[in-house]
């Protein structure tokens, strides 16, 4: 049982409806559903029942959403207690709490420590994972200084300044060798093995929502690795399947290791954007502003080192 399942069931019973829970937490209706099946069979409880074509929560499941709201309060509300701790004051104003998907660390991490330094030279960055919602809702109550993940679907940012970094360009990477290599569409590899970076359910993971829109079922996702570099080293060794959100993460390998499997059916693309406050306040301002500009800079040379790499082409007979 992951806590990420307890809040997603006190968003279905709050909101009324599996849809608009998956449209509030950024993920999903699938992974919504799987979500409270894993929960069901973790507990050994029904939560929900059929009522005519809708799902409702069961006397257990209205029961443990109250529960799990009442464990959210209370996290929230030690989040908030001062630390009383001599120097935490000054830590925190030379800290900066960056939240970022799995595939904006490997592109973006380093640039931020190094704008950082060169303004905050003994100062500490402290990097967070976590979905998009979870991210975006640290950087709202204040957890967070900025964070760059890809932009849920029906999302506002109110009082937050948005820029997008780059657009994902997603696709379907085996080991060279694997006897799918030549599948040309996502039924062929229907049944496949998939390993993802983060959370199963999160906007990141798109082989999810392109065999939800073709009515394909659920994905069997058997393995979550931390970091792209993980999984494709995971892809290397196995005849497990990923998703590369971006060509730039297969710098981690040695050329020609995994390989792209041209699929007729293109895959959901994220505007990936980077979050902060719209009036960074306090000592802290002109060094979050130089992270910031630091991050677009970045994004634009990666596109253009990208765009510049000499492509291979295949020829067929």
């Amino acid at each position: 049982m992951q806590l990420q399942h307890l809040v997603l069931l006190d968003l279905v019973v709050s909101r009324g409806s599996f849809s608009v829970a998956a449209t509030a937490g950024g993920i999903t209706q699938p992974a919504v559903s799987q979500a409270m099946q894993g929960l069901e069979q973790a507990l050994g409880l029904k939560l929900f029942e059929k009522s005519g074509r809708h799902k409702v929560p069961t006397a257990a499941g209205l029961q443990l959403a109250r529960l799990a709201k009442q464990f959210g309060a209370s996290v929230e509300q030690l989040k908030g207690s001062p630390d009383q701790r001599p120097g935490a004051a000054r830590a925190r104003r030379h800290s900066l709490h960056v939240g970022m998907a799995a595939a904006a660390s490997f592109l973006y991490g380093a640039c931020v420590e190094r704008a950082w330094h060169a303004h905050m030279p003994d100062g500490l960055v402290r990097f967070a994972a976590g979905s998009a919602a979870q991210l975006l809702a640290g950087l709202e109550s204040g957890e967070l200084d900025l964070v760059v993940v890809p932009r849920p679907r029906m999302f506002e940012a109110v009082g937050l300044r948005e820029v997008v970094v780059h657009i994902s360009s997603p696709a379907v990477y085996v080991r060279k060798g694997h006897p799918l290599a030549g599948a040309s569409s996502l039924a062929q590899i229907q049944g496949q093995a998939w390993v993802v970076a983060g959370l199963a359910g999160t906007s990141g993971n798109v082989v999810e929502e392109a065999y939800a829109v073709r009515g394909l079922g659920a994905p069997r996702i058997v393995a979550q690795g931390g970091d792209y570099a993980t999984v494709l080293r995971i892809v290397a060794q196995s005849d497990l399947m990923c998703v590369v959100p971006h060509p730039a993460l297969l710098d981690t390998m040695q050329p020609g290791a995994v390989v792209p499997l041209r699929l007729q059916e293109g895959l959901p693309r994220y505007e990936v954007c980077l979050y902060s406050p719209e009036r960074p306040r306090g000592r802290r301002a002109a060094a979050t502003e130089a992270v910031i500009e630091a991050v677009i800079a970045q994004a634009g040379a990666t596109d253009a080192a990208q765009k510049a790499k000499p492509r291979r082409r295949t020829v067929r007979a």
